[in-house]
C-alpha cells in the first residue's frame, strides 16, 4: 500500500461502529492507507466505554488489535516530540496533527458528511486518488487554506482539519467551509 493516498483517522470517525467498519473496508480494499496513533485508539475506546457501559474494555481492545493487524503500517509513532511545538486553537488536537505530519497524511478524517457531497478546493473538485481526471484544472485562489485549522459545513456536518496549507477556498456543494471557532478550555487555577 506504500505510495497510496494516506488518511489519518481521528477518534470521532472510529467511534461509530458502522463508520469504523466502512473505513476499514475501504482501506482493506486498497482505496487509501489508514493511519492512527495509540492515543487516537484510546480516545475512541474511552468515549465508547463512557457511552456504552454494557461493552467491555477487553472487547474494544480486541477490535483495536484486529484493526492494527489488518491495516498495513497503520500505527503512527515518533510524533510525540512534535506535539508541544504545535499551536492550535484546540490544544487537544495537537497530537492528531502531529501524527498526521509524521505519517505524511494527505488528509485527516475528523467527521464525515451526512450524505453525498461535492468538495472543492480553489474551485477544483477533490476526487479519489484513483479517479480519472479528464483535463487539468484551472485554479483560482481566493483565500488560503490554513494549516492546523478545522473547517466545517454546518449543513452536512462535514469537518476537515487542514494538514497542508495552500490555495482555497474550501467549499462543500458550493458553500464555503468556515473555520471552526476554538473550544474554550476551563480555567485551571
Amino acid at each position: 500500500m506504500k505510495g497510496s493516498f494516506c488518511a489519518l483517522l481521528d477518534a470521532s470517525v472510529l467511534y461509530p461502529v458502522s463508520l469504523r467498519n466502512l473505513l476499514m473496508c475501504l482501506t482493506l480494499n486498497g482505496l487509501f492507507q489508514a493511519r492512527w496513533s495509540r492515543q487516537i485508539h484510546e480516545e475512541w475506546i474511552t468515549a465508547v466505554l463512557r457511552d456504552r457501559p454494557d461493552l467491555s474494555a477487553d472487547k474494544l481492545h480486541r477490535v483495536r488489535d484486529a484493526m492494527n493487524a489488518q491495516a498495513e503500517d497503520c500505527i503512527v509513532t515518533g510524533h510525540e516530540s512534535l506535539i508541544d511545538s504545535l499551536t492550535l486553537p484546540d490544544p487537544d488536537d495537537r497530537h492528531v496533527l502531529a501524527a498526521a505530519i509524521v505519517a505524511g497524511a494527505d488528509v485527516i478524517v475528523t467527521r464525515a458528511a451526512k450524505g453525498e457531497i461535492r468538495l472543492t478546493c480553489a474551485g477544483v473538485e477533490m476526487v479519489a486518488i484513483t479517479a480519472t481526471v479528464e483535463e487539468p484544472a484551472t485554479i483560482t485562489v481566493d483565500e488560503p487554506v490554513v494549516l492546523g485549522k478545522r473547517y466545517e459545513d454546518a449543513e452536512t456536518g462535514l469537518e476537515l482539519l487542514c494538514t497542508k496549507a495552500g490555495g482555497g477556498p474550501l467549499e462543500c456543494d458550493g458553500r464555503g467551509l468556515v473555520i471552526v471557532t476554538p473550544k474554550l478550555m476551563p480555567a485551571t487555577d
